[in-house]
């Protein structure tokens, strides 16, 4: 095995540290454009006027498929953001890296993972605003607590879940893999 030269090292390393800036840019504006999904749709609910016990985007057809729509929207960003971040500077491989990225990988494509995600996300999402609604929350005040949940039993809308809807924090706590709840694991 032939041993590289301290310039190839050298490379390797730059090549490393390009690529973890990507990845690090890459969790930034997933973050920033998961926020502005969660105001978007904070704003649309909102606007509807429904009460916090029957708060549910289904409860009207007309704001589900609006919420659906910046959902699916959040998934086309999501999927282009990481297409781009994939194939970087390897445009020369882009079709066998994407081939790579969408195939099946443990009975699931990436766009199947990135759906159930997304729903996920959304289901936070409305639970934050039913929360919202019954604490009487501003909306600015709803999206800055989304937005600053470090901890999630302090979380005003984590509060009202187990004071409204009766859901021990406990059983809150195995819900781990909360993604407005788990920002603050990405700084």
């Amino acid at each position: 095995m032939r041993v590289p030269t301290d310039k190839e090292i050298e490379e390797a390393k730059e090549y490393l540290r390009q690529r973890l800036d990507a990845e690090l840019s890459m969790r930034t504006n997933l973050q920033i454009v998961m926020i502005e999904a969660a105001k978007q749709i904070i704003d649309i609910s909102y606007r509807y006027k429904i009460s916090p016990e029957l708060f549910r985007f289904s409860a009207n057809r007309q704001l589900q498929e609006e919420v659906d729509a910046i959902i699916l929207s959040l998934l086309e960003i999501i999927e282009d953001y990481t297409y781009t971040l994939a194939v970087a500077t390897h445009e020369d491989n882009k079709d066998a890296i994407i081939t790579c990225i969408t195939r099946e990988s443990y009975g699931k494509t990436f766009t199947q993972r990135a759906r159930e995600y997304a729903d996920r996300f959304s289901k936070e999402v409305e639970t934050a605003i039913a929360a919202g609604l019954l604490l009487n929350l501003s909306k600015d005040k709803l999206l800055s607590s989304i937005r600053q949940s470090e901890n999630r039993h302090s979380s005003p809308f984590v509060q009202a879940r187990y004071v409204h809807f009766q859901i021990p924090i406990a059983s809150m706590h195995a819900e781990s893999t909360s993604y407005l709840y788990r920002e603050s694991e990405y700084r």
